[in-house]
Order: C-alpha cells, then structure tokens, then sequence
C-alpha cells in the first residue's frame, strides 16, 4: 500500500517547515576528565567550556571549543544517528572515555525518561533498584519544570553537586546518594541567565539540523542530505567512508581537549 499523499505532504511540511518552529536547547552533557570542563550536545553540534564549580550563576564561564558538528571533531561518529541526529543523552566514565546515549568509581549513572529514572551499574549492565517517578527519588523537583522530565545533566566536579537542564531552564542540586534530603541550590533559573556563553546561542535555529558542510580545509566531510543518512548513502560514496583509524582520531581529540 503506498503512502497516502496528504500524509506525505504533512510530513514533508512538519519537517521542511514545522520543526523549524522548535526552539532546541541542550540534549546531553558530560564531565570532562579534567577538572572545570564539560561538553555540552546541542542536536548535531557540542561545545566544551570551562565552569566555576559551587557557582549556581557561572559568571567567569569561557568557550573553550566553540560550537560546531559533532562529526568533525569525533569522525569515528560520522554516518551514525549520533553525527547525524545528536546526542540525547551521556555521561563520563573515567579517563578519556563516555558513553553516549555518575560516579565514576562507583560505575552507576542514573538515566531519565520521562517522569521516570533508573540507576543502572554500567559495567555490569544492571538496574540497581526499581525505575521510579522522579519525585520519589528526587522530591527536591517537586512542583518545578523537571519533575515530568530532564533534557540532560551533569554530575560537577564537586562532589554530591549536579546540573539540570531541560528546555529553557536548569537548576543546580546539592544530592545525597541513597538519601532523597536533596536541596535546590537558589532556584530554577534560565540557562541563558546562568551560563552567559550560552545567550547568544539559545534557543538553537532548527534549520538545518539534518545537514553540515565541508570541513574547511579538507575534502573528507561533504554535505549531508538524505542520501548519506546512516544507513541510507550509496554504493558510490564508500570511497568517503571512515578507514580504521577514524575511532583513533576521536580518543585524539579527548586527549587534545585535556592536554590544552
């Protein structure tokens, strides 16, 4: 059965025309191994910045990577549904490492959904507990913008202090593992209120999102259409697929980051 037309122009308009109307925030963040920097995911592009730790209103925050694709700076990502569509969620292990989609020494991350959220041991894939509401586990977030969801956080490199994001707000927390007496450090505030790097960025055009061109001063990233989506690209573009080196380039890149 083909598609019916009036459903293929709907679609072809919520994406050519509709989504653009989306004000996009941030989608993921994670530490970086080296203390006062974070990464932060915006749909197809991340950034890294340096952050005043215990400062709920980062005031001395600076850009240390400016805001551009994923694929560039981490090829081994290009041709995936993270180079092309973004990072929804992540969080730091230790050394130069992440998983894409804590504490470190005590391998657990918690992941959120939803009004929901698990605590997973990473290296043992296993859910530690039930997957409760929010509010249950955190009842701090009651009655704020976070207790129906969370776009994305970051555990500081201060301990027991963590960053919330969703939308157009986040909120900084002082947690107790295994305890729920968490506190709301000075309210729910607006990102690009606390963070200043972030005002002349939030909320993030739509345009474009499913496309990037040429890195500058090479010829190995074309511009992306719907035939060089993952999973999509022809027989004829394999010459430009990533070599077996590519994933090394990517942990080079961590290693550039942490050694600046």
């Amino acid at each position: 059965m083909g598609m019916n037309p009036d459903a293929a122009f709907d679609a072809y308009d919520w994406y050519f025309r509709g989504v653009i109307e989306i004000p996009s925030y941030i989608d993921s963040a994670f530490l970086s191994s080296r203390t006062n920097e974070v990464y932060f995911f915006l749909q197809d592009k991340y950034m890294r910045l340096d952050y005043t730790l215990g400062q709920h209103t980062q005031r001395d925050d600076k850009i240390l990577t400016d805001l551009d694709w994923i694929c560039y700076d981490f090829p081994s990502l290009e041709y995936t549904s993270f180079g092309a569509y973004g990072i929804e969620c992540s969080f730091d292990t230790e050394g130069n490492k992440a998983y894409i989609f804590c504490h470190p020494e005590e391998k657990k991350a918690y992941l959120f959904k939803g009004n929901k959220y698990g605590c997973i041991d990473y290296d043992s894939k296993q859910l530690i507990g039930l997957i409760r509401n929010i509010t249950d586990g955190f009842p701090v977030l009651k009655d704020t913008v976070f207790e129906d969801g969370i776009d994305a956080c970051f555990a500081s490199h201060k301990e027991n202090q963590t960053y919330l994001f969703k939308g157009e707000n986040y909120v900084m927390i002082n947690f107790t593992p295994s305890n729920t007496d968490d506190t709301l450090v000075d309210g729910v505030k607006l990102i690009v209120d606390g963070w200043s790097f972030f005002k002349n960025i939030l909320p993030l055009d739509n345009k474009g999102v499913d496309s990037y061109p040429q890195k500058p001063g090479t010829n190995r990233y074309k511009y992306r259409n719907c035939s060089t989506c993952p999973g999509m690209h022809d027989e004829e573009d394999e010459d430009d697929e990533k070599d077996e080196d590519v994933m090394k380039e990517d942990e080079d890149v961590m290693k550039e980051h942490e050694d600046e």
